[in-house]
């Protein structure tokens, strides 16, 4: 069966519906070091791998400038090094 042929639209939503899917279980799978066989078969089956290939030639001949929505959830801002790493309390002067 082939990959279905995407639109530009229907790649980010399926990439993005993808890549939460995928996270789910990600650091347990590294942790154990457990190959995502069944992420990569669904990945492959999706058809989000031949998004740039021209259409031609059987692909969805997705722009590579594709604009792609910002995320709707707030993703926290990782704080500067310094600030992770705290000096010894200072003294208080009485």
């Amino acid at each position: 069966m082939s990959p279905p042929v995407l639109t530009s639209d229907e790649a980010i939503a399926l990439a993005a519906e993808l890549s939460i899917a995928f996270g789910r279980g990600a650091a347990e799978r590294d942790a154990r070091r457990i190959l995502p066989v069944a992420e990569l078969d669904r990945l492959s089956e999706s058809g989000l791998l031949a998004i740039t290939v021209p259409a031609r030639y059987g692909g969805a001949d997705v722009p590579v400038a594709t604009p792609t929505p910002q995320p709707t959830t707030a993703m926290p801002t990782p704080r500067p090094f310094s600030t992770v790493i705290t000096s010894s309390p200072q003294p208080t002067s009485k």
